[in-house]
């Protein structure tokens, strides 16, 4: 009897086991079928220069005096606002994502949401990416200039646009597994408050 009795619990045990990872997959599947797009980005803080209340001409000062001199770190930290439509009739989540991004054709960093996202059928939610890179450990000699134009784009000094490219790879957790979706790819155009 105690013999049966712990069989029933093994198999109980694999079948919930077996039915969170099913659920985990569902829901990142419906997740690959939700729109993603570009919102907003926000808390623009590069080489010191917080950019988040609007382009100061002390702003503007600071940043052409640091970008001239012999800078010897640049560092960028600004938060990617990307809308997740969902346009199915189930429930999308995730635990998490890596993404990486790319900046007119240099990339500039990789990072990782530690926190689940859900997205109700019909409805849209937003995925907040911190982004935080020291641009000047991708800098050469060569792509000095488009790093520069990259800085001058983002704070919004210049009249051109940077175009962003970011991959997306979310994740969901199952006891102790870590399961990748696909990659989902999100292109948009940058420039200050200016975006397509």
């Amino acid at each position: 009897m105690k013999k049966n009795s712990l069989l029933l619990f093994v198999v109980a045990i694999l079948f919930l086991s077996g039915c969170s990872i099913v659920n985990g997959v569902k829901s990142a599947y419906e997740l690959t079928k939700c729109n993603f797009d570009y919102k907003s980005i926000s808390d623009i803080n590069i080489a010191d220069v917080k950019l988040s209340d609007g382009l100061s001409v002390t702003n503007i000062a600071n940043l052409t005096k640091f970008l001239l001199s012999d800078f010897t770190s640049l560092p960028i930290d600004m938060v990617v606002n990307l809308n997740v439509s969902n346009p199915s009739d189930k429930t999308a989540s995730i635990h998490g994502c890596d993404y990486t991004i790319n900046i007119d054709g240099l990339d500039v960093a990789e990072g990782n949401l530690e926190s689940p996202l859900e997205v109700e059928a019909g409805k849209t939610g937003v995925m907040a990416l911190r982004v935080k890179t020291d641009l000047k450990s991708v800098m050469t000699a060569e792509n000095r200039s488009t790093i520069v134009s990259i800085v001058k784009n983002l704070a919004g000094i210049s009249s051109e646009k940077s175009k962003i490219n970011m991959k997306l790879n979310p994740y969901f957790k199952s006891n102790s597994r870590v399961v990748s979706s696909i990659a989902i790819p999100v292109s948009f155009e940058y420039n200050g408050k200016q975006s397509k």
